[in-house]
């Protein structure tokens, strides 16, 4: 059976004092969670992937940018804290399951440039919840190599000062793009639009902003 398609481990979340995370509230959620998670699909999570990234960045389908783009991201957060994934398995399952996809669907095949885009999307969500210490580093090193390191050292650190921006109050202004689109059109604007947008537009910051707020939901972090 594949780590992914397991129930999840308690020791495979590592929670992180210098984010404010009570261990004892952690390990309480943890224990609760461990008695209801089923088993895990990586197969359907990564169709699911390849359909929220085409919705957001491709072919719209009647719903709005910040519902595809939330769901792409909560996608990721429930196959890493709940199915035990490293983001190289998913990222080699997404790929291959959109291969599988356009190999069906030629017409809807996509770029280098989209699939670099929806790589560096689930490894944005995966350094946010290693950031926020509700997955494991080790799990992460086991899985890549020493070399994981120096590739992820410019996303780390946009990932690192944005978490730290929104844990301390700043508004981030550096943001260039609808704050809205981080509270899944909750604030209006453009993320409220049925419309599919280049990824190129979608600053990383706000998959950062998403992802913390799916992690507030699942009650992984003191509030």
């Amino acid at each position: 059976m594949s780590p992914c398609t397991s129930f999840v481990l308690r020791s495979r979340i590592v929670p992180s004092s210098s984010v404010g995370i009570s261990k004892r509230h952690l390990s309480r959620r943890l224990l609760m969670m461990s008695t209801l998670l089923p088993d895990f699909d990586l197969n359907k999570s990564a169709r699911s992937l390849n359909l929220y990234y085409r919705e957001a960045c491709l072919h719209n389908r009647g719903r709005s940018l910040a519902e595809a783009l939330g769901d792409f991201v909560e996608e990721c957060v429930d196959v890493f804290i709940y199915g035990g994934c490293s983001p190289v398995q998913l990222q080699l399952e997404t790929q291959v399951e959109g291969e599988i996809h356009c190999e069906r669907n030629p017409l809807e095949r996509l770029t280098q440039d989209d699939k670099e885009a929806r790589a560096r999307w689930i490894r944005c969500v995966w350094l946010t919840l290693r950031t926020l210490g509700v997955v494991s580093v080790r799990r992460d090193s086991e899985v890549e190599g020493p070399s994981t390191s120096a590739a992820d050292a410019a996303l780390q650190g946009l990932v690192s000062t944005t978490v730290k921006g929104q844990q301390t109050g700043d508004r981030q202004s550096y943001v260039p793009f609808d704050r809205s689109l981080a509270t899944r059109g909750n604030q209006g604007g453009v993320a409220t639009e049925n419309v599919a947008v280049p990824p190129q537009v979608i600053p990383l910051s706000q998959l950062v902003l998403l992802t913390m707020k799916a992690v507030n939901e699942r009650g992984l972090l003191d509030t």
